[in-house]
């Protein structure tokens, strides 16, 4: 959010911001609603064909980590979308590095107490923060796109 204030603070110097709150709050809502919408199709098109591909390699990602992958990015989505609600955010890299690296400390090394059959994967974690990183560059990207533009809708 500091970032857009900063964005709108030039802008208000210059006589041309055309930015405020409420409005910034609705693109951070398109945006992680896109993602999570992204998301799940990207879960059914794995489920349902990326998992069945015949090349041993491809199958083998798919059906072993594009999950964990995608994972991040609905989690983050939802969660930012759920704080949107509060007029709050997660977007630091720090922030989001330590919630997926807490996440990936459950998910891979505590859930064994939980269901022993649970297998752990270094490159489960991996991946969990390769897909923070891609959530995060998508909303760098998202908001340079909406200021090149002018926050216009």
């Amino acid at each position: 959010m500091n970032n857009l204030n900063n964005i709108c603070l030039d802008y208000f110097s210059k006589g041309k911001c055309m930015l405020n709150v409420s409005l910034n709050r609705k693109y951070y809502r398109i945006e992680n609603i896109l993602i999570f919408i992204l998301c799940v199709l990207l879960y059914l098109l794995n489920t349902h064909i990326f998992s069945h591909i015949n090349n041993y390699e491809i199958h083998y990602f798919f059906t072993s980590y594009f999950d964990d992958l995608m994972a991040p990015l609905l989690l983050f989505s939802y969660i930012n979308l759920l704080l949107s609600l509060r007029n709050e955010e997660i977007y630091s890299l720090k922030y989001l590095i330590i919630i997926i690296i807490v996440c990936s400390f459950v998910w891979e090394y505590l859930v064994i107490f939980v269901k022993p059959t649970s297998i752990q994967d270094p490159i489960d974690v991996l991946c969990y923060v390769l897909g923070t990183l891609i959530y995060w560059i998508i909303h760098k990207n998202w908001i340079q796109t909406k200021t090149q533009i002018g926050f216009h809708v």
